[in-house]
């Protein structure tokens, strides 16, 4: 083994790039990183091969003034950290590293002048050369370009993928630009423009980065406070989701980044109110004091600590929870239902003499507003979807998903019926050891069941509207769901079932108890309920205007 020694400073500096400089992502970063801290309204990115050969950020900030130039480049040389506040970080760098990790795997120049001064300054580094200063005339801004990352890192370069890291940093532009609407960013790649925005009020940056199909089904939320913290957003309705959640946005005091808590509770909402492995489109903007957060974490500065999150974690899951469960879907505008003729099995149908009408009562009942509009009940197709009229058009509700919601809300309430004396059960091998395996989450939908082995067990209570028989194929059903809660294992085994002919009064009776409900537009499951047919869409489907 070598003696130990102290690395010399070209050495560590390498070093503290392996974490804070891992990839052309981690540049543009940075770079971004500082021009926003440096007032700039108006940000140019240029890339070649993704980043690799060159990454060039301009902006028009305040700039840099020629005495603090003397210190670019010297590790946790900073004007962002005033004393020992770093505990109340308000900028978005802080460690005074970027630039000297940077410089230990690229050849670099700055160039820069603040307004106040008649000349800028120049400051290059290239390969092992000591970092050059000189004085230059140019406006009021900096301009950084960081050449051939990586050429003295072999293994690193080799591995490269240009048209990967190209795709990163154009999904993070266009991240920053809807967390930062008030600054223009313009986004190239070997002369190609691949991403601008001006700056602009919110609404035309989700429009800028999403597109106006999006941007139009957005659900705006907030503000709210909890305590001294403020958060606002959108968020894309149950009919609008992707495979993946990279447009999933958190920005706390501006810094994109996560909160764990936050990410848990945002977990538990998708899992309610979407399909399973589907995002949404999302921005959550947080404001906090500085004091409140702690963004010292990782070099990475992408994982933020928050004092008092599990109150804000709790707030923002249960104003999502309301915004979606009150959401319709809607078929997407490109969507069109026109029947043509060649659709049709004949040509010569004629016209019969009679009226139309429904079936007796449909069409007279009306179930008033809860957490859905007033209701109009109109009939019921292929014996599946109940058709309803509202003040906005029409919908088609799965009636067994909406008997899905309505018990799962109940079990979710956790009302039960005790027995007295308890009711003795015999059950399988299979069945036992289905219920030990899922004991607790029996215990938590109300069915509370003593086992004594080998084959039998004591049913103490079960919840209101269940019967001590329903258990076994609650528990096989929920076998086949195992990925799926509990609860909406149960609520799927015990709803009404598709092409389930129901009487006027059925209808009405679960309508309305769907009308109570806190979501009664998605099923536990994250299936939609009801299907909305407003009247802009009918209109623009038959042309009427």
């Amino acid at each position: 083994m070598a003696p130990i020694r102290v690395l010399p400073p070209t050495v560590a500096a390498r070093i503290a790039a392996g974490e804070v400089i891992t990839r052309p992502l981690s540049v543009v970063r940075e770079l971004v990183d500082n021009a926003l801290d440096a007032g700039a309204r108006h940000i140019d990115i240029e890339l070649s091969q993704g980043g690799y050969d060159l990454i060039a950020v301009h902006d028009d900030g305040g700039g840099i003034c020629s005495a603090d130039c003397q210190l670019l480049g010297i590790r946790h040389a900073t004007s962002k950290l005033p004393l020992d506040a770093v505990l109340e970080i308000s900028t978005l760098g802080f460690r005074g590293e970027a630039l000297a990790s940077i410089f230990a795997v690229a050849d670099v120049e700055i160039r820069t002048r603040v307004s106040d001064e008649a000349l800028g300054t120049r400051v290059t580094r290239e390969a092992e050369m000591p970092i050059q200063r000189a004085p230059i005339a140019r406006r009021t801004g900096t301009s950084v370009e960081v050449k051939r990352l990586f050429r003295r890192m072999p293994v690193r370069r080799n591995s490269a993928d240009p048209a990967s890291e190209q795709r990163l940093i154009l999904r993070w532009v266009t991240t920053c630009a809807l967390v930062n609407p008030a600054v223009g960013f313009t986004l190239r790649n070997d002369d190609r423009v691949l991403f601008s925005s001006r700056p602009a009020a919110f609404q035309e940056a989700l429009e800028n980065a999403w597109g106006a199909s999006v941007a139009q089904r957005l659900l705006p939320f907030g503000p709210l406070l909890c305590g001294d913290v403020q958060f606002d957003g959108v968020i894309s309705g149950p009919s609008t989701h992707r495979s993946r959640r990279d447009q999933v946005v958190v920005s706390v005091n501006g810094r994109m980044c996560s909160v764990p808590e936050l990410s848990q509770a945002l977990e538990r909402v998708w899992r309610e109110h979407l399909p399973r492995g589907r995002y949404p489109y999302l921005v959550l903007r947080i404001c906090a004091p500085p004091a409140a957060i702690d963004v010292n974490i990782h070099p990475s500065k992408d994982v933020v600590a928050m004092s008092a999150v599990s109150g804000l974690a709790a707030l923002v899951e249960r104003e999502l929870h309301a915004v979606l469960g009150r959401a319709l879907y809607q078929p997407a505008d490109t969507v069109r239902l026109v029947l043509r003729d060649s659709s049709l099995d004949g040509h010569s149908a004629s016209e019969a003499t009679a009226g139309y009408e429904t079936g007796t009562g449909w069409g007279q009942r009306i179930v008033e507003a809860g957490s859905l509009p007033r209701l109009r009940i109109v009939g019921q197709v292929d014996d599946t979807l109940i058709v309803c009229e509202t003040a906005n058009g029409a919908l088609l509700i799965d009636q067994h998903r909406a008997h899905e919601r309505v018990i799962f809300e109940r079990l979710r309430d956790r009302s039960q019926q005790r027995f007295a004396p308890p009711i003795p059960l015999h059950l399988s091998g299979h069945a036992l050891r289905l219920v030990e395996e899922r004991n607790d989450e029996l215990n938590d939908a109300g069915w509370i069941i003593e086992l004594c082995p080998p084959h039998s067990a004591i049913l103490h209570a079960c919840p209101v509207g269940f019967e001590p028989g329903d258990l076994i194929g609650i528990l096989e059903h929920a076998g086949t769901e195992s990925n799926a809660p509990f609860l909406a294992a149960v609520a799927c085994h015990n709803a009404i079932r598709k092409r389930q002919p129901l009487t006027v009064d059925a209808a009405e009776a679960l309508l309305a108890a769907l009308t109570l409900t806190t979501n009664p537009t998605t099923c536990p499951h994250g299936q939609p309920i009801i299907l909305q047919l407003d009247h802009r869409f009918l209109e623009r489907q038959f042309v009427w205007r």
